[in-house]
């Protein structure tokens, strides 16, 4: 039995009938009185598996050290590209969903192995050749849980015929042991007494959120905000007309997407007869025309952000007389000229501490 796996990229696995290949395997403590009955695959808390590592034949997978080396997820890759190859329990479909062939070689090295069609639950796999690559990713659109329970019998029914047909059977229960399983046991005959239940967890299905276009308006905790690009938006105002205090964030989350604030828009807060104090967030680059004008209570402006490029016509105009407006220390003599710039030289700046 030297055969590397052919289809679909040559996945890899040709398992060694003898019991004596598993020597020397890690063992799995199992409490006294106990029985586990169940492979557990699960796929719920990281979505891709992967199998990275030497080109697996059945000379390699004779040895127990090779087994021994390989971590929970690549044991699971194995496993189930066998499942798929040697016993034929899943289908293996192309990328286009067509159904794949096992007839030897084939170019493409990824498609799907489809678990259970009415439940819309798919693995897709991409694999090399030569089988030192694997990957298994639970499709993002399945979601819950598969199981079956398999015995001998079942797992005969679904091995092709042919001169390997005994060997690749008994494969998959030589590989329990791996998973801790204790409800099978090998008959005299070499064929196995028991069942197993195989459980593949799919989790909850990815749910996938395009991100809002330019030009989308939104309001967050009562502020106003309109997308200028795919992870900026400008803060446009508060909904309270009436509101005495208003801190402009960093950045914000709409519809499962991030944006950083990077820009205070024309009038945004212009005309706000409460307002006393404004934070401006540190990702502000730029500040709109008339963007805090006829605010006239307004007399504390901090601007966080050490990236402001820009200040419009008139943003600071008719407020208290006592307005201060505080900036970085480093950006203190720059923020003055940009001041000065736009004849707002009667602002009165202060360096933060």
């Amino acid at each position: 039995m030297k055969k590397i796996m052919g289809n679909v990229g040559r996945i890899f696995l040709t398992f060694a009938v003898a019991i004596s290949m598993f020597s020397g395997l890690k063992t799995y403590s199992q409490a006294a009185g106990t029985t586990n009955d169940t492979v557990v695959i699960d796929f719920s808390k990281n979505r891709t598996k992967q199998y990275s590592g030497i080109a697996v034949e059945s000379a390699t997978l004779d040895k127990a050290e090779f087994w021994n080396g390989l971590n929970d997820d690549q044991r699971d890759v194995v496993f189930l590209n066998s499942l798929v190859y040697y016993n034929r329990l899943f289908k293996v479909l192309n990328p286009d969903g067509s159904e794949a062939a096992f007839n030897g070689v084939k170019s493409s090295g990824n498609g799907s192995y489809e678990i259970d069609k009415n439940n819309n639950q798919y693995i897709k796999f991409t694999s090399s050749g030569s089988g030192a690559q694997s990957s298994l990713h639970a499709d993002d659109n399945s979601s819950g849980v598969y199981e079956v329970e398999l015995d001998y019998k079942k797992i005969a029914a679904s091995t092709p015929a042919g001169k390997d047909h005994d060997a690749d059977t008994k494969m998959p229960f030589y590989v329990l042991e791996r998973y801790g399983v204790t409800s099978v046991k090998q008959k005299p005959d070499g064929t196995f007494a028991g069942s197993f239940k195989l459980r593949i967890v799919f989790g909850d299905a990815v749910v996938k959120v395009e991100a809002p276009a330019v030009g989308t308006e939104f309001e967050v905790d009562g502020l106003g905000f309109t997308v200028t690009s795919a992870d900026e938006v400008e803060f446009t105002g508060a909904a309270n007309r009436k509101v005495k205090k208003v801190e402009i964030p960093d950045e914000v989350e709409y519809q499962k997407t991030k944006f950083k604030v990077t820009s205070v828009g024309n009038k945004a807060l212009c005309g706000y007869k409460k307002l006393k104090s404004v934070t401006v967030g540190k990702n502000v680059t730029r500040i709109g025309k008339a963007a805090f004008s006829k605010s006239r209570k307004l007399k504390s402006v901090k601007i966080s952000s050490a990236a402001l490029t820009e200040i419009g016509k008139k943003a600071f105009n008719k407020n208290s007389k006592n307005l201060t407006v505080k900036v970085p220390k480093a950006q203190f003599k720059a923020y003055k000229k940009l001041f000065k710039k736009e004849k707002l030289s009667s602002v009165k700046l202060k360096k933060m501490k």
